[in-house]
């Protein structure tokens, strides 16, 4: 490793955290651009990576960052590698005029030839505005910087196929395939908790974890293999953000032949519009889908997310799980509307009883296998072994 400048010492100690110790070999490291690149390894799989340092003229862009740029994903991608960048930018170079917008273009243009390739992980660890927040949304996944960033992308390098071409990696574990998840019930109610829960060594990689709140989406490992985890929180109204969050996770995961995972609990959405890009988003993906009824579900949250028609292969559902249209009271007063409160109460169970749970949905070919909340990992990781091959 050759001795540095404080002037960009930062942005090194980014890539130095990220990467395995003294694996990093610079780039043209003598062109002055406000951006380091190079490529090194992590857990001994190569990477290609740059960070803008924004201690020579704050990190702001021009034609020779542009250039340093394309050639490092021209390398990465004829290497079949993933791409890591620390986005630390103050804005364009003005005295560059249209140049610097056109070398924009040029970036974007590489990012989104290597969109369709290579796995891409931006991290924002200081100013991204303007045209350079384009250039982050044109990756797979964004990071906003915080204490466990570092260890999370080697977590996601050693996961997750570093191409599209790539196979999915071996995960190192020793958690017992058939763990029993004793307090899984005492978490349904935050959608990220009971990823947690099902995941190998109870670990859960959260993306775009400052976004819509109500939804978790992110990466846990069964058995060793990566699967890509969509969770609601319990009878919460998936917003518009959620849904565009939720949707390009799902288009992610097909990318890479990532399998799907959607724990089922929440109840509907906010305006059609959410619903739909959700359903598109399932219904092109090619990958095996398996379901997790888990609490109560209903509304349009459970006809997009529970629909073999929009791509489920396989459904498991909590033994005291439900799944309702309405309020069972609500539909006993329609039913019946001129019952006493007690009588309304009586006709609710009987109608959640025949026509909301767990043996009704399967009774009617809605679930597949009904099982108890501390079963859910042993049952998930069986379907997921067994329909390893799926593809639609």
């Amino acid at each position: 490793m050759p001795e540095v400048s404080e002037k960009n010492k930062e942005a090194l100690e980014h890539i130095q955290g990220v990467l395995d110790s003294d694996s990093f070999v610079e780039i043209g490291e003598k062109i002055a651009a406000g951006v380091i690149t190079g490529y090194g390894s992590i857990d001994g799989c190569l990477v290609y990576i740059f960070a803008q340092d924004r201690n020579e003229r704050g990190g702001s862009f021009g034609e020779a960052q542009a250039a340093k740029l394309i050639r490092l994903y021209t390398m990465a991608i004829r290497s079949k590698a993933p791409v890591i960048g620390f986005l630390d930018c103050a804005g364009i170079r003005i005295e560059e005029g249209a140049g610097a917008l056109a070398a924009f273009a040029d970036v974007y243009k590489i990012q989104a030839e290597a969109s369709g390739k290579i796995l891409q992980i931006m991290t924002v660890c200081g100013e991204c505005i303007g045209c350079m927040e384009t250039m982050a949304a044109l990756s797979d996944i964004v990071f906003r910087n915080n204490s466990d960033t570092a260890e999370e992308i080697r977590s996601l390098i050693s996961m997750l196929p570093a191409s599209v071409s790539g196979s999915m990696p071996l995960i190192e574990s020793e958690d017992d395939l058939n763990r029993a998840c004793s307090w899984i019930s005492d978490k349904k109610e935050r959608g990220s908790e009971l990823l947690k829960e099902l995941s190998d060594d109870g670990k859960f990689i959260e993306i775009n974890k400052e976004s819509a709140r109500e939804i978790s989406t992110g990466f846990i490992a069964l058995a060793g293999r990566a699967v890509g985890g969509i969770a609601a929180d319990a009878g919460m109204i998936v917003s518009r953000e959620a849904s565009i969050k939720t949707a390009g996770f799902i288009n992610m995961c097909s990318k890479f032949q990532i399998p799907l995972l959607n724990v089922i609990g929440g109840c509907g959405f906010d305006e059609p519009a959410s619903a739909n890009m959700i359903i598109k988003a399932l219904s092109n993906s090619d990958v095996m889908i398996v379901n997790l009824i888990a609490g109560e579900a209903g509304g349009s949250y459970y006809s997009v997310f529970n629909s073999k028609g929009c791509g489920t292969d396989y459904t498991l559902m909590w033994d005291d799980a439900s799944v309702q249209i309405i309020n069972p009271l609500h539909a006993a007063d329609i039913l019946y509307p001129n019952l006493s409160l007690k009588e309304l109460e009586e006709k609710a169970a009987e109608y959640k009883e025949n026509q909301c749970s767990a043996e009704t949905m399967a009774r009617c070919g809605y679930a597949d296998k009904i099982i108890r909340p501390e079963e859910s990992r042993k049952y998930l990781i069986g379907a997921f072994e067994t329909l390893a091959n799926v593809r639609r």
